[in-house]
This record gives C-alpha cells, structure tokens and sequence, in this order.
C-alpha cells in the first residue's frame, strides 16, 4: 500500500451530536483534501461532514462501524464517499480504540485508504470476464449448430 494512499484519521465524542464523529489527525492532511473534496479547514470545523459525506446508502453501515468501534471492536469496512462535486470515492477504513492506562476511551484511531480505482479495475475485470463467456457461449452455440459445416 502507498503511503501517499493513506490517510489517518480519529473518532472523538461529539456531545452536542450525541454520536461518534471524525476528528483528523493526519500526517498527510492534502490526501485528506484530495479524497474528501473539501477544505481540510472544513473537515476540522465541522466534524459531521465526514460522516454526512458517505453515501446515502452507506452511512447507516458507516455509523454501525462507528458504533461497533466506541465498544471496544477493531472494525474493518468498504464504503463509498460523496464529494461536494458529486463524485464518488470507495474507501477502505480501519480502526481501533485507544485508551488510557486506567482503560478509559481517549479516541478511535482509523485509517483510511482511498480504494477507487482497485474497484474500478475490479469492475472492469469483471465485465470483460461477463464479455468473454458470452462471446464464448455465443462460439459453442455456433458450432453446435452445424451451420459452420456447411460453410
């Protein structure tokens, strides 16, 4: 994995959301632009952003892992991320609970990896696979037919 692939991130409580939200701490702070399509000033002022960022049909599974990740679960998840232009970005996310020495939650840690162009390679593997057994179908149904024979 390329580092500059990467960009990490940490869950912190958010009273007045009364839910888990991300806090950025990144090492590579223009990745995080790149990927989230926004201002990293943005990202920081307004926590909510980046869970209102993931897909509409992934954000429930985005708060369940958030969730899952408050109780002491290492999680491990794909989903999908709506830029402010309307593109889509897949990111593969991976986090974990840090405490303090008495076992206290300081923060969640998460990496983040922007995967889309895996998947779109993903896609297109497959539809070229879908392409070649249809064409290899299409060949068999041709032989079998005993036209070829009377070329």
């Amino acid at each position: 994995m390329a580092l500059d692939s990467v960009s990490a991130m940490a869950i912190c409580e958010v009273p007045a959301l009364n839910m888990p939200c991300l806090s950025l701490c990144a090492s590579h702070p223009l990745r995080i632009e790149e990927i989230f399509g926004r201002p990293r000033q943005e990202l920081y002022d307004r926590a909510d952003t980046r869970i209102d960022s993931a897909h509409p049909q992934d954000r429930y599974g985005v708060l369940n892992v958030l969730e899952k990740s408050m109780q002491r679960v290492v999680t491990v998840m794909e989903y999908r991320l709506r830029r402010p232009d309307g593109s889509v970005r897949w990111i593969h996310a991976r986090s974990f609970r840090v405490e303090d020495s008495q076992g206290k939650l300081c923060r969640i840690v998460g990496i983040a990896e922007d995967i889309t162009d895996r998947k779109r390679a993903l896609e297109e593997m497959e539809a070229a696979k879908a392409a070649a057994k249809a064409a290899n179908r299409a060949k068999c149904e041709f032989l079998a037919s005993g036209i070829w024979s009377q070329v």
